[in-house]
């Protein structure tokens, strides 16, 4: 499994935020980490 990279505030930026974002972000977290890919995401421009 990758690790998250967290950048400057992020992981504390996420734990204020409410129960279910976190919640549902978390679960989207670790699907990346997995190599997978959530519903919820959407797909970023390739550089």
């Amino acid at each position: 499994m990758k690790p998250v990279l967290w950048i400057a505030s992020s992981k504390k930026d996420l734990t204020t935020m409410p129960e279910k974002v976190m919640t549902d972000l978390g679960y989207a977290l670790y699907e990346a980490q997995r190599g997978e890919f959530s519903g919820n995401a959407i797909r970023g421009k390739k550089i």
